[in-house]
């Protein structure tokens, strides 16, 4: 795995948090400089050494390393500086405990990165104290001399320990088992004798054992391998074995021994780390780590791509304000820290200036990390670019705008033409009886008063019916098809056309925005047919079919020539584009055809929302 704007300070903080809790010995060493970046400190403790915080963990190791063991660590360095993924390197070596007695300490690396040159940089690698599994190894040797008197106290020995160990013959065939392979495997001796180890390795894992097995010779008779077996549970579980190969003075083979542990957890985490490691470097959002004084400790992929940083760059020595606008500066000061310190989290919009000096608003979440005390330790941001948001919200304000001045206009001219006419005359009625009442010359009469009444109710009326088509009631209580037809009766009731409404109503009903929308269209197309078509006839169609809701006015008034929708010669009296951007904003395809002569047939479909 190639990554090369990841630094060492930015692995720390990720990589810390979750191997403290590893039972075994932890760490990453960087095989160019030979120095362990980090690490818990387990195999220390098991040594029974208290480590000062201000203690150099590689002198410490190279204190405790036995003087044989230090050629065996210096092949160990040199192959893994040519490592390669997927191969596991190993080595055992002899240190020295804090009680000064001496362990064996079984070292296995896999590599992690390369650097931006792509040579091998960091090894993710674990240890562990296997002075037990050597003991009983070297007993096994010791009782292989003997073996013919001391069958009885071998078998109760290997029996009482809990790693694994087993005997087979040149074709993998079990010859001995002790009590932990059988629980393992849920079955008897009898039963595990005389089966081949490779039953229960997968078929990959069996021919790459089987074929290093023949390899074995008495110079080099041993074996570490690594892989899979499958055990009653189904499960897949991951186990280490080292396989001797023993051989007789003359170097005849004899028989292969071998002893393993379950490392089924281990594996697992070292999984789990790299996928949490894969994860925050795949997600577009941009993901950082600081400490409590917003020095920068981590920042994925995408932040440095947001942020225009040279892969090389060493994050820590930024401090979160560089990237942040003055204001939000005083943000963090004033609102965000201290809700973290008290609340644990933060979560809202601020902005970030990008590696182009342009300021970005963003969405983000802070939250904080406390140690063992309650004190804030960490903080972890992730935050994504929201411009193409606010920019949408802009384009939504200015429709909801500029539908408002279109109803605006619509009220101020039904205004004038239903209503300002009638106030005209009844004003005029109101001053000639003003003028007759101060003249005295001709008395009021009661067809005077009945005449202005008559335009007030009329007026009154006018009111009433431009209230309803601006907000008809029947369309809050019964849906878009009763209030397009109660509509309709009042266009042919005030305009002496003649208009048919097909369909029914629609089941179940539309969202209330839907509605008004297509509403808002009939209305409109109506209208247009008043004003501008001299037809006598209009057919208003509304049905649904197939979930696809359908909607037409067809009249058969004078027509024009569509085309001319297209070059945008339209004029705006006709309210088309108002049709038109109606029917878009809620996903409808809008069409209209006419012909001078012929009539218009406007038509809006929907398919029905979700």
């Amino acid at each position: 795995m190639s990554v090369e704007y990841f630094s060492i300070e930015n692995y720390r903080q990720v990589f810390e948090q979750i191997i403290t809790s590893f039972p075994d010995h932890v760490y990453i060493r960087d095989v160019i400089t030979n120095r362990r970046i980090m690490e818990n400190t387990s195999t220390a403790r098991i040594l029974g050494y208290q480590i000062d915080p201000s203690t150099s963990m590689h002198a410490f190791y190279d204190s405790i390393l036995h003087p044989d063991a230090i050629e065996i660590h210096h092949r160990f360095c040199a192959d893994t500086l040519t490592a390669t993924e997927g191969k596991v390197y190993e080595m055992t070596v002899y240190v020295k405990a804090a009680d000064e007695t001496w362990h064996w300490l079984n070292y296995r690396e896999k590599l992690l990165l390369r650097n931006y040159t792509g040579k091998p940089w960091l090894m993710l690698g674990t240890s562990r104290d296997v002075t037990e599994l050597i003991n009983i190894e070297e007993e096994l040797r010791k009782t292989n001399k003997t073996l013919s008197a001391s069958e009885a106290h071998y078998k109760a020995i290997i029996d009482s320990q809990t790693v694994f160990v087993n005997r087979y013959n040149h074709k993998g065939e079990l010859t001995f088992v002790n009590q932990a392979v059988c629980d393992f495997f849920h079955k008897t001796q009898e039963e595990m004798l005389g089966r081949a180890i490779y039953e229960f390795l997968g078929h990959e894992d069996a021919i790459e054992v089987e074929k290093n097995l023949m390899l074995l010779t008495p110079d080099n008779p041993i074996y570490l391998v690594e892989h899979r077996v499958s055990s009653v549970d189904e499960k897949e579980y991951w186990q280490h074995w080292v396989n001797q190969a023993i051989f007789d003075e003359e170097g005849r083979f004899v028989e292969f021994q071998a002893t393993g542990w379950d490392i089924t957890e281990q594996h697992h985490a070292l999984q789990v780390n790299q996928q949490l490691i894969d994860i925050l470097e795949a997600t577009p959002d941009i993901v950082s780590m600081a400490n409590p004084e917003l020095q920068m400790q981590y920042l994925n992929k995408a932040g440095y791509s947001f942020f225009n940083l040279p892969d090389d760059a060493i994050i820590s020595n930024f401090n979160v304000c560089q990237f942040l606008p003055e204001r939000v500066q005083r943000l963090y000061k004033d609102r965000i820290l201290p809700e973290v310190k008290t609340q644990g989290s933060w979560l809202g919009e601020t902005a970030v200036i990008n590696g182009n000096g342009i300021e970005i608003p963003v969405s983000q979440i802070v939250l904080g990390h406390f140690d063992a005390q309650g004190n804030l330790s960490r903080i972890s941001s992730t935050f994504r670019d929201i411009r193409y948001i606010k920019e949408f919200e802009h384009l939504l304000r200015d429709k909801e705008l500029e539908v408002q001045e279109q109803q605006s206009h619509l009220i101020v001219d039904e205004l004038h033409d239903r209503i300002g006419q009638n106030l005209t005359v009844l004003n005029l009625n109101l001053t000639l009886l003003g003028n007759r009442v101060e003249q005295g010359k001709q008395p009021i009469t009661r067809q005077d008063i009945d005449t202005s009444l008559q335009l007030v109710e009329e007026t009154m009326a006018s009111i009433r019916n431009i209230m309803s088509e601006i907000r008809p009631p029947a369309l809050d209580d019964y849906g878009l098809f009763i209030a397009i037809r109660n509509s309709a009766m009042q266009f042919a009731g005030r305009t002496g056309m003649k208009i048919i409404v097909e369909g029914k109503t629609i089941e179940p009903r539309l969202p209330r925005q839907y509605e008004i929308a297509l509403f808002r269209i009939y209305q409109e197309a109506l209208t247009n047919v008043v004003k501008h078509a001299r037809a006598t006839k209009v057919v208003i169609k509304l049905f649904e079919k197939q979930n696809r809701i359908s909607l037409s006015i067809l009249d058969n008034g004078k027509g024009f020539n569509s085309s001319k929708i297209q070059r945008n010669e339209i004029r705006e009296g006709r309210g088309i584009p108002s049709m038109i951007s109606r029917a878009k904003d809620m996903g409808a395809v809008f069409t209209i055809e006419s012909e001078p002569g012929k009539g218009t047939q406007i038509k809006v479909e929907l398919e029905r929302p979700q």
